[in-house]
């Protein structure tokens, strides 16, 4: 069977009207199901609930692994996927190359020199800035947070270093790509989280896979990650757990920017922490009880 994928849920059934190519039952699952299908059928095409056709791709099952799969545009990561329709199915026994480590580093340094060069403010945040402090994975793509002052200049000066960029979501995210490696211009989070004065102030340059680069402190990435967390993308969760494990956290800075942009989202996450024995005081957990529920 032939997997596609549907905007939530995770059941499997029979799907009539499906694309030329493929014999057989199709395997219907959510994104977020976690469920594998066969892909010996071929190749099955999607598209995503505005309508942009995502490409296609052998046995997709969620966006984490579009990502690695999908032959054709990669712009619609994060992008959550619908079955408004298929596209053709297409029979080959090609697929896209994993993406190697030297390239990934490649472009992440000639996108970070750019901005450096062309003096904008940013900070590396999601993949990258997890593993660069937190817990160790590896990323396919490279997440910029900057101003949404910025965000155009910083297409121009990707565009201008040989990215090819879109203004993809005009009021959260734009997008380059380079050597079929994306690169996420990120300038407003969930929640209403922006890169501010305090962000930067905060930010240091880290040591990622021999590289410098300017990452977000780990605090303000556990807000950012506790915030943003949800059932198709819950490795944010355990990404802001390896922040707590690995990482010196200044609680008193933590509880401050949670009660700026997610005071519940980070309670929640602190004593989910404490219950697996994280080492986490009580003190910022007590404070963060006593400004929600306070009377």
């Amino acid at each position: 069977m032939a997997q596609v994928v549907l905007g939530g849920g995770g059941a499997h059934g029979r799907r009539d009207g499906q694309p030329p190519g493929l014999d057989g039952d199709v395997d219907v699952a959510g994104h977020d199901a976690g469920q594998w299908g066969d892909d010996d059928q071929g190749l099955v095409g999607l598209v995503d609930v505005h309508g942009h056709d995502l490409g296609v791709g052998r046995g997709v099952d969620g966006l984490a692994e579009a990502r690695r799969q999908f032959v054709a545009e990669l712009r619609h990561v994060r992008v959550p996927t619908h079955a408004r329709g298929y596209l053709s199915g297409v029979t080959t026994d090609s697929t896209p190359a994993e993406l190697d480590e030297e390239r990934f580093l490649r472009v992440l340094h000639d996108a970070g020199a750019a901005l450096d060069e062309a003096g904008v403010d940013y900070v590396l945040m999601g993949g990258v800035g997890s593993a660069a402090v937190g817990r160790p994975r590896w990323t396919h793509d490279i997440d910029f947070f900057v101003r949404p002052e910025d965000a155009h200049h910083v297409l121009e000066v990707l565009a201008d270093a040989g990215f090819t960029t879109e203004e993809t979501y005009p009021d959260w995210l734009f997008k380059g790509f380079k050597e079929n490696v994306l690169v996420d211009i990120i300038f407003k989070s969930a929640g209403g989280i922006y890169l501010d004065d305090e962000m930067l102030e905060r930010s240091s340059l880290g040591d990622f896979k021999g590289q410098k680069v300017r990452l977000i402190a780990p605090e303000d990435l556990i807000v950012i990650k506790a915030v943003v967390n949800d059932e198709h993308i819950a490795r944010h969760w355990y990404d802001a757990l390896g922040l707590i494990s690995f990482c010196p956290i200044d609680w008193e800075y933590l509880v401050h920017r949670a009660r700026q942009f997610g005071a519940r989202r980070v309670l929640s996450l602190l004593l989910y922490a404490q219950s697996n024995d994280l080492v986490v005081p009580g003190g910022p957990i007590r404070e963060l009880f006593h400004a929600i529920y306070a009377d």
